[in-house]
């Protein structure tokens, strides 16, 4: 794979199931190099094999897709280009969509009442006079901001405490009465499920011509009730099955109203549909997300993470599956409050991959659990006891990343959206009306498989020198382009720490083994995947057997002869935690022949003021952290040394690695000046070092950024490679 395949990279939404079982529709979303957006619309593919996909939007980009309760219509996102995105619906079948919303900010994903008649939603509000909602006001000419609060930013939005998150709900027009179709442009129609440019030019010409009538009938929206005020966030809405009230997720105090509090927890609450009846259903030091009904109504089921006394102690929380039973008035808590269960084992089931979200059903509840570089789909019975790792019934499994899913109400069909060893993602039927299961419904991957074969990974484990078992992979280059070997190694470090490498396709590996390195990677202690143990390993204590582990998998792999690897040509990098290990490793050790430190992690002094999680992260991976409450003062005369200690920063002057420096101008996890600061001192010490940034991203840019963004990023990887590390082909 080369830098200039980004855009045959195609990416499945969380699909939707209609209720007859006959279909799933689902997002195709691709980086396009052309027009330096993503891109792709709705396809619609059949579950009985009566069929093959079809294209059923045409948007720029269109996403988030939910088919009504009565099977008739699709709600889901539009995003035009350059612009924000707002809700439509389409009628099942296809047909002209019609705009429902307006949101200055953008609309949030569509949930349906159980009636088919209403659509709940988040969105941001912004404050008037801010962000365009005068438009005789610049950016720069906008009334200063107070901020009173630790938590006033994010990465990837800006600032949060002028937009908050709030509650909506909207009436569905009669389609049959709306007269939005214009006989002058072309509608979407049956086609291929290869997304190629011919289609999304077409696709963009018909988003000009909804765009230009949606423009001139503003006043023709339904009506979208904002439901919650206040200076707090309410997110993740969902129905009751009764149609009469929602839940979601607030970071509000149990009465409801605006929190004074200073830690990371959020609480479920219920209200009735039009905002009225406020009601705290589950509280406590948990951090939740995603609640929904089981189907009797009954019990409320949310994801949640544990954060202990004082709210604020995350370090390998595993997410778990609670439930909390229902009471329209109060429960039995000591704040009026339900007292929630945890159905999953903390130890041994997390719940916590990104996108990680449930589906409910009547045999069940299916969520997604990490297991040693995998995700799997397990289905938990809400009135059942606690189940562990091994009792928990897993319904797809294997040495695949299983994404977002779906269910229909009675349980009998499963879709999900997979990744797989040689393919970003799939639509694959989990269970439903076939023998041959799972089935792969989708073979979207075809363009990338055919140009550039991903190279299969390779498992490793390796014992430290503790005894400590690491895992992780091998990716090795072609040996038709790159000869038997030995190659030269890139040592690949992730963020987190608390996250993973996957078996599954993942592109940085396969665009460095496509230029002929060998590529290693692994999940030292404190990353996910392994239990909570293993990710507390490393609380308040980053950069110890961490390191350990890292430097054993790599000594462990260039010395097993069935991975030819040239043990003299050995590079690393990572980016955020794996920035941090990167520039932390230079500072003990001189082996590596270049490194890239990107978007690092490097001085904990100053991320504590700069870094949007900056008010709590280095205390609890820091030697000082001790799960004190915010605002409590440290032990220490000079609460600052130990973080100081633990940061590379500190020991820079011991770097004589030549060091690429990669960071984005708008990042606000690892702020820029993390970057500029390493990149100063190692040039002012005459190491040979350069420093790429990106104007415009944040720390998600790796991931998510402009398309030719992340083609560049490639570009001057294997440019920094090829000077330090040049390949050897053969003749």
């Amino acid at each position: 794979m080369r830098p200039e395949h980004l855009d045959l990279l195609e990416q499945r939404g969380t699909p939707t199931v209609h209720p007859d079982d006959s279909l799933a529709i689902v997002s195709v979303i691709r980086p396009d190099l052309h027009s330096n957006e993503y891109v792709g619309g709705l396809w619609s593919v059949p579950l009985d094999n009566s069929g093959s996909p079809r294209r059923l939007t045409r948007g720029h980009r269109d996403t988030d897709p939910a088919i009504s309760p009565d099977g008739r219509l699709v709600a889901f996102l539009r995003a035009m280009k350059m612009d924000k995105p707002q809700m439509y619906v389409v009628e099942v079948g296809g047909g002209e969509p019609v705009v429902l919303t307006d949101a200055p900010l953008g609309a949030g994903a569509p949930r349906w009442s159980p009636d088919s008649r209403r659509i709940a939603y988040a969105a941001r509000v912004p404050e008037q006079g801010r962000y365009g909602t005068d438009e005789d006001i610049a950016a720069d000419a906008e009334a200063p901001r107070l901020i009173s609060k630790l938590a006033y930013r994010a990465d990837s939005v800006g600032f949060t405490n002028d937009r908050r998150n709030h509650l909506f709900v909207l009436d569905v027009p009669d389609l049959d009465a709306l007269d939005t179709l214009d006989p002058a442009e072309p509608h979407p129609k049956p086609g291929g499920f290869d997304v190629n440019r011919q289609e999304q030019d077409e696709g963009a010409k018909n988003e000009k011509g909804t765009k230009e009538r949606d423009a001139g009938g503003k006043a023709d929206l339904p009506e979208a009730r904002q439901i919650t005020d206040g200076e707090c966030d309410d997110v993740d809405v969902s129905w009751s099955p009764d149609g009469s009230r929602l839940a979601f997720v607030s970071d509000r105090d149990a009465d409801g109203s605006p929190t004074q509090r200073e830690d990371l927890t959020s609480s479920v609450f219920t209200c009735a549909y039009d905002g009225s009846e406020l009601v705290l259903a589950a509280h406590g030091q948990l951090s939740c997300n995603g609640p929904q009904w089981t189907l009797d109504g009954q019990r409320i089921v949310f994801l949640a993470e544990e954060l202990g006394e004082h709210g604020i102690p995350f370090v390998a929380r595993n997410r778990g599956l609670w439930v909390v039973p229902f009471s329209a008035s109060s429960g039995d808590g000591a704040d009026g409050s339900a007292v929630p269960s945890r159905l999953t084992d903390a130890e041994t089931i997390d719940l916590g991959e990104v996108g990680s979200h449930l589906s409910v059903s009547e045999r069940g509840v299916l969520v997604q659990d990490r297991r040693r570089g995998t995700v799997r789909l397990l289905e938990i019975d809400p009135s059942a006891g606690p189940v562990d790792a091994d009792s928990a019934v897993e319904i797809a499994g294997g040495r695949a990343w299983h994404r977002g899913h779906a269910v229909t109400r009675c349980g009998a069909t499963v879709v999900a959206a997979v990744s797989d060893t040689d393919r970003p993602a799939e639509l694959v039927l989990v269970r439903g009306p076939s023998e041959d299961l799972p089935h792969r419904l989708t073979d979207v991957s075809r363009r990338l498989r055919e140009t550039a074969p991903p190279r299969q990974p390779i498992e490793q484990e390796v014992t430290g020198a503790d005894g400590y078992p690491v895992h992780g992979w091998a990716v090795l280059p072609d040996p038709d382009q790159y000869g038997s070997g030995p190659y030269p190694v890139l040592l690949n470090i992730h963020g987190g720490p608390y996250a993973s490498y996957v078996g599954s396709f993942f592109d940085e590996p396969q665009v460095y083994a496509g230029a002929g390195y060998a590529v290693l990677m692994c999940n030292p202690r404190g990353s996910a995947g392994y239990g909570q143990a293993h990710g507390l390993a490393i609380k308040a204590a980053m950069g110890s057997v961490d390191t350990d582990d890292i430097l054993a998998f790599l000594e462990g792999c260039l010395a097993d002869p069935a991975l030819p690897l040239d043990g003299d040509r050995v590079g690393v990098m990572g980016g955020s935690y794996g920035g941090y290990m990167t520039a932390w490793l230079t500072t003990r050790t001189d082996r590596f022949r270049a490194a890239i430190v990107e978007r690092g992690y490097l001085d904990a002094v100053s991320y504590v003021g700069s870094s949007d999680i900056g008010w709590f992260f280095p205390d609890e991976y820091h030697r000082r952290g001790d799960g004190r409450e915010v605002g409590r003062p440290a032990a220490s005369d000079d609460p600052d040394a130990e973080l100081r200690e633990q940061s590379p920063m500190a020991y820079v002057d011991r770097v004589s690695t030549p060091t690429l420096v990669i960071h984005s101008e708008a990042d606000w996890r690892t702020p820029i000046e993390q970057g500029q600061r390493w990149f100063v001192a190692l040039r002012r010490n005459g190491v040979p070092a350069q420093l790429l940034i990106f104007p415009g991203e944040g720390h998600e840019m790796s991931r998510s950024g402009k398309p030719t963004h992340r083609r560049d990023r490639f570009t001057h990887i294997l440019s920094w490679w090829a000077e330090h590390l040049p390949v050897k082909r053969p003749n």
